[in-house]
């Protein structure tokens, strides 16, 4: 049984989400709503993480992402940092 809870991680239905992201806002006042509008837009599983941060799932690499809410957000780039919670995970050992 654990074994097969184990490859379901690997199932196609698992492959519509993509990987998981933090990204993280810098600025001191941005548009909340429109922010979260355009990461619904590209990603999936939205959800507030911490007062100025956003943990998603997305099929689009980092630079990807920056450069989409660069360009529908009034965001700049220096003010967004985005973690790919799968290299946090070497940070464990």
């Amino acid at each position: 049984m654990a074994i097969k809870k184990y490859f379901e991680i690997f199932s196609p239905k698992r492959e519509k989400l993509g990987l998981d992201y933090i990204l993280n806002v810098r600025a001191k006042q941005f548009d909340r709503a429109d922010l979260e509008k355009t990461l619904k837009e590209i990603g999936v599983y939205l959800r507030t993480y911490g007062e100025t941060g956003y943990r998603f799932n997305s099929k689009l690499a980092p630079e990807k992402i920056i450069d989409y809410v660069i360009d529908h957000t009034n965001l700049k780039r220096d003010e967004i940092d985005i973690i790919n919670t799968i290299a946090m995970h070497s940070l464990r050992i």
